[in-house]
């Protein structure tokens, strides 16, 4: 009997949710597939480096601070973005998602519904109503 997490996979795996089921099989717009979406070819994939903006010396001095922001309000490359994080994970049985705030947030809630998986927001002490675990740990910078 399948777990219900897997009967959802498999349903999203048949409609082909965003080309993500399809860049597997290389079925439309997925690997196997040009641009035009015939299968002359993988797909032109989008740099996604080029599309995260990097700002030096923010938010001080000494550090290279790289805004997503850029990448995720261009559509084709947000999507092909979550794709690519998502698609090795797939069949291995992923239960749940971790995503720190908030770049985790916006990143693996979707990686999350690709894997049919629950997703766990990490957040800073006292921001969640319901039971929580402490994790002590020194800032990025600050």
């Amino acid at each position: 009997m399948k777990k219900d997490s897997e009967n959802k996979a498999s349903e999203r795996d048949k409609i082909g949710r965003s080309g993500f089921a399809d860049m597997e099989r290389g079925g439309p717009g997925g690997i196997g597939a040009s641009a035009a979406g015939g299968a002359h070819g993988p797909p032109d994939l989008i740099d996604l480096k080029s599309k995260i903006r990097g700002i030096p010396d923010y938010p001080k001095k000494g550090i290279f601070f790289y805004d997503v922001t850029t990448l995720l309000k261009e559509g084709e490359a947000f999507n092909q973005a979550i794709d690519q994080l998502a698609v090795p994970y797939q069949q291995k049985g992923i239960d749940k998602v971790v995503g720190i705030e908030s770049r985790g947030f916006i990143l693996g809630a979707p990686v999350a519904y690709h894997l049919a998986a629950g997703f766990v927001p990490v957040r800073k002490p006292g921001k969640l109503p319901a039971e929580t675990f402490e994790v002590k740990y020194d800032l990025e910078y600050g």
